[in-house]
């Protein structure tokens, strides 16, 4: 039954005629440590020698390994058809479980790969815990790598496209892009990350990546398998992930009395699968979220994972964010990504506005769209042209456009002056006025003149209330203004009208109380009627032997009988 299953599930598995690198070790480089006592590696055999070694015995606890050069272990043309058609050369893990004598051997030291890529590792095996490196344990390190163009395949148990069991280790800025498979636990980065109860410390997976297809029968996650009592942190995952309970980040994520596994800030490509954990115990899945290809595409998740691009890059020609650690010199500078800030400040705003735009080195930079309101132009205090090796700064300026003008001429009268203002601005005449203008006119007359009206003499505008709008052509006006005549005083007699003092202007015929005919008045008002002034004379009370008489009605100027009295019985 274990050997049908293992045929089910690595079709391919060790039954061909193949060599494995183990047998072509070289362990030479562990005579030849440098001065800070690393060890250097630059070949396949290498590799395999670093595999012998441990898998051996020696830990390499306090010890490092600096990867020199990129590895290939086969010839990749076609990898992706390795489960069916297997190479020449398979790989044993760094790290083994040896059954006798019973014993794990685990890799306790620094592997850095220097940003380096190992291609073409081929693991199709009945065994547990597989991957570039099997076991991994407390002060273990894993670093700056990244796996491609691989086909790993194990039994069922803790399978990773890195490590297959890392426990209490460190694995960061590393990336699979190969086809991770197995049973059950099985991660595209990690199979099972755990820790130790005891001594309080747990297995770490941060900033890693993983492109690849990732497939088991259960608990089958993009970044690891299971995560118990172990931390997964700043993960993005864009590969598919299949299987029973399976997550674009995490299989199974557990919780327990003294060991649970936490989870945070993880991001996976929405058509990877259905959830970020498959089965949450522990409460971690608000830390998990699933973004759109748009979302992957544009720089989103790349700031999510890291807002000071640092840590993180991402060819936006190639598509998703990737570790910087996991690259080499050259592919971290075509993905390290550079900010470009436009900042501008529209009119009559309070707030500026910021508008942040992200990209490669020597790729093409457009400014964004501005709306320019009416009557005001922009511009950028230097013209974008391509992203550079450093972050950029844009700023920008609305300038008021000055409104097109035209001459406002005005004719001073002999009898005057004309004032006027253009938007609240004193002008002058002869100055020029912006089209649209409010024009407000004030004639002051001389003594013994009146303002009677304006007369536009070019221009096509209508004065009302002494203002206009200035049209889109040139406007010349005067005030007409005309004399007044003062008249004198005069006292009405008995027979003749007289009159108040007045001011009339003999052109236009009105009448004013005062001589700068500031109060216009009628013609009726300055009219003092004629008339008598009447006085009663020869009046006398009747008496008992005497007629009295009513009097006489008398002008008191000329003595003229007005009404003659009657006799008073």
């Amino acid at each position: 039954l274990l050997l049908l299953l293992c045929l089910l599930l690595c079709p391919m598995g060790a039954w061909g005629q193949q060599e494995n690198w183990i047998d072509k070790a070289n362990t030479d480089w562990y005579n030849s440590p440098d001065e800070n006592g690393w060890y250097h590696i630059s070949t396949a055999e290498d590799l395999a020698g670093l595999a012998k070694l441990v898998n051996d015995g020696n830990d390499f606890s306090g010890k490092t390994i600096k990867l020199g050069n990129d590895i290939q272990l086969n010839n990749t043309s076609g990898w992706e058809s390795w489960e069916t058609t297997p190479p020449e050369n398979s790989w044993t893990p760094i790290g083994v479980s040896v059954r006798e004598p019973l014993v794990d051997y685990y890799f306790r030291g620094t592997f850095d790969g220097q940003g380096h890529t190992i291609r073409g590792i081929y693991i199709n095996t009945s065994d547990h815990v597989k991957g570039l490196f099997g076991f991994v344990d407390e002060s273990g390190k894993i670093q700056n790598l990244t796996v491609a163009e691989s086909y790993i395949c194990g039994k069922g148990n803790f399978v990773g496209g890195i490590v297959g069991q890392n426990r209490c280790g460190t694995v960061s800025n590393c990336s699979n892009s190969g086809t991770v498979t197995g049973g059950f636990r099985v991660g595209g980065i990690v199979g099972w990350n755990t820790g130790d109860i005891l001594e309080q410390s747990s297995g770490t997976v941060s900033n890693c990546s993983n492109s690849g297809t990732v497939t088991g029968d259960d608990y089958v996650g993009g970044i690891v398998g299971l995560n118990d009592y172990g931390t997964v942190s700043n993960c993005s995952n864009s590969g598919t992930v299949s299987g029973e309970t399976v997550g674009g980040i995490v299989g199974w994520n557990t919780a327990g009395i003294q060991s649970s596994g936490t989870v945070s800030n993880c991001y996976y490509l929405e058509s990877t699968c259905e959830k970020g954990i498959g089965q949450d115990d522990n409460n971690q899945a608000a830390n998990v979220k699933v973004k759109s290809e748009a979302e992957y595409k544009s720089g989103e998740v790349l700031l999510l994972l890291d807002i000071t691009r640092e840590i993180w890059g991402q060819d936006f020609d190639k598509g998703y964010p990737v570790p910087l650690g996991s690259l080499s010199a050259e592919e971290q500078a075509t993905a390290k990504v550079y900010s470009a800030t436009f900042t501008y400040t529209l009119p009559d705003a309070q707030e500026a506005t910021i508008e942040i735009k992200y990209g490669n080195s020597g790729t093409s930079l457009t400014a964004p769209g501005v709306e320019v309101p009416d009557g005001y132009t922009f511009a950028w205090d230097k013209e974008p042209d391509k992203f550079g090796t450093e972050d950029l700064t844009f700023n920008g300026t609305f300038t008021e456009e000055p409104a097109i003008a035209y001459t406002l001429t005005i004719n001073q009268p002999e009898n005057g002056t004309i004032s006027a203002t253009a938007d609240g601005k004193s002008i002058n005449s002869g100055d020029n006025v912006a089209e649209g203008a409010t024009v407000i006119l004030t004639a002051t007359t001389n003594s013994g003149y009146h303002f009677v009206e304006w007369n536009v003499v070019s221009g096509n505008i209508s004065i009302e209330d002494n203002q206009f709008i200035m049209p889109a052509e040139d406007v010349t006006i005067q005030a007409v203004a005309h004399m007044l005549t003062k008249i004198e005083e005069k006292a009405a007699t008995c027979t003749e009208n007289g009159n108040i003092e007045y001011w009339t202007c003999e052109s236009c015929g009105k009448y004013f109380k005062d001589k700068d005919a500031t109060e216009e008045i009628t013609k009726e008002e300055t009219i003092i009627k004629a008339g008598h002034q009447p006085i009663t004379i020869r009046e006398k009370e009747p008496t008992c032997t005497e007629d009295g008489y009513t009097g006489d009605k008398i002008c008191s100027v000329c003595q003229t009988l007005l009404e003659e009295g009657t006799i008073i019985p």
